[in-house]
C-alpha cells in the first residue's frame, strides 16, 4: 500500500471505530440514580422472593439484593451476578433482576463499596491534605 492509501484506510477504520463508540454510546441506557428506592422500600412483585443481604469485603459491609422465584423455593437454581458500571447502583437491575428471576435464575445485584447502599472506606495514599483557614474537610 501506499502512504495515501494507508492514510484514507486508517481514517476511514477510525470513522467506524467512532461511529460504533457513538452508536453504542447512545443505546446505552444510564442508571437513574434520582427516585430510587431504597431495599428497604422496594416491593417486588407478589410471585419473586426478593430480599436484601450484606457482603463484607475487607472490612466494608456491601449492599446486595437477591431475587427468585417463590415457587422455586429452596431449589438449587442457576445464579445471574449483576454488577453496575461507574456511578450506578444495583437498585437500577431491579426490572432487569426480575425478568430472570421469573425466567428461572437466582440473581444477585450488588451495589460496589461507596456507591448505592454500600459503606465506603476512604485510603489516603498519601498524606491527609493539610485543612485550610475557613474550610472544611469532611471524610464519612
Amino acid at each position: 500500500m501506499k502512504k495515501n492509501q494507508i492514510k484514507v484506510w486508517a481514517i476511514t477504520m477510525a470513522s467506524i471505530v467512532l461511529a460504533l463508540v457513538i452508536a453504542v454510546a447512545g443505546a446505552a441506557k444510564p442508571a437513574p440514580q434520582a427516585g430510587q428506592q431504597s431495599a428497604a422500600d422496594f416491593k417486588a412483585p407478589a410471585t419473586i422472593d426478593f430480599r436484601s443481604a450484606n457482603i463484607m469485603s475487607e472490612g466494608v459491609r456491601l449492599h446486595a439484593e437477591l431475587f427468585s422465584l417463590k415457587t422455586l423455593a429452596g431449589k438449587q437454581l442457576p445464579t445471574v451476578i449483576m454488577a453496575h458500571g461507574w456511578g450506578g447502583t444495583a437498585a437500577a437491575f431491579r426490572r432487569d433482576a426480575i425478568e430472570m428471576a421469573a425466567a428461572g435464575y437466582f440473581v444477585i445485584t450488588f451495589d460496589y463499596r461507596g456507591w448505592g447502599e454500600s459503606d465506603s472506606r476512604v485510603i489516603l495514599t498519601s498524606p491527609e491534605p493539610a485543612k485550610k483557614e475557613g474550610s472544611s474537610l469532611r471524610l464519612k
